[in-house]
């Protein structure tokens, strides 16, 4: 029969050979699974942070572009074109106009000329009297024509000046053996009598101006003859 003293000594003689025995160490433990992975640590918010990976340099940021090279005079802007700078070419200057001429050719008085030609312009000329009035046409065949200008020339003695005294743009129409044409007059003063020796024209679309007298100038150059 088991008794309570027997119980207290059973107890106490474990409990010794536990002592003589020795706790065990951790070396004594069994092999078993890996320890756990250290706690993350903690920022001051009381929150866990993720370690930080360092941040790897883009290839744009870690590229460097060549210098700019410095364009000569009169060159264009540099421009970038797959990380290198060119230079562009200076633009083309534009053309010069050709400045006016003042040319003096030759006609006598009732002859109508040759078709003639300045810039676009297609035209032919006459001049003479009516009556005591020296007059003068300029016919015009095609171009630009429109604004074009006509004078007499008339002599009075030893004076010789250009006039008109018609509307600067008056036009008459007809035709002739070059086709259909546009005629602007030119009129001297009617108040004093005048020889008709030439005709003046200036052409708006060039500012070019030829003068046909009845003695000086050569031969003016023929468009086409009609």
């Amino acid at each position: 029969m088991v008794t309570v003293a027997g119980i207290g000594a059973l107890i106490a003689a474990v409990v010794a050979t536990w002592l003589l025995a020795g706790r065990p160490t951790p070396t004594d433990r069994p092999d078993g699974p890996a320890a756990a992975p250290a706690a993350p640590r903690f920022a001051s918010t009381g929150e866990a942070r993720e370690p930080e990976a360092e941040p790897t340099p883009s290839p744009a940021a870690s590229s460097v572009a060549p210098p700019a090279t410095a364009a000569p005079p009169g060159a264009g802007p540099a421009s970038t074109v797959g990380g290198g700078s060119t230079t562009n070419p200076a633009p083309p200057k534009p053309p010069t106009a050709p400045s006016p001429v003042s040319r003096t050719y030759r006609l006598g008085p009732n002859v109508l000329s040759a078709q003639l030609k300045d810039g676009t312009c297609v035209y032919r000329v006459i001049y003479g009297n009516y009556g005591s009035a020296a007059v003068a046409y300029v016919q015009f065949y095609g171009g630009a024509c429109g604004a074009t200008t006509v004078a007499v020339a008339a002599q009075r003695g030893n004076v010789r000046s250009y006039e008109n005294t018609n509307a600067a743009t008056n036009l008459t129409g007809g035709s002739d053996s070059c086709g259909s044409y546009l005629a602007r007059q030119a009129l001297s003063r009617t108040d004093q009598p005048a020889f008709a020796v030439g005709v003046r024209v200036r052409f708006a679309e060039t500012g070019n101006t030829y003068t046909f007298l009845s003695d000086q100038g050569g031969s003016p150059p023929v468009y086409r003859s009609c």
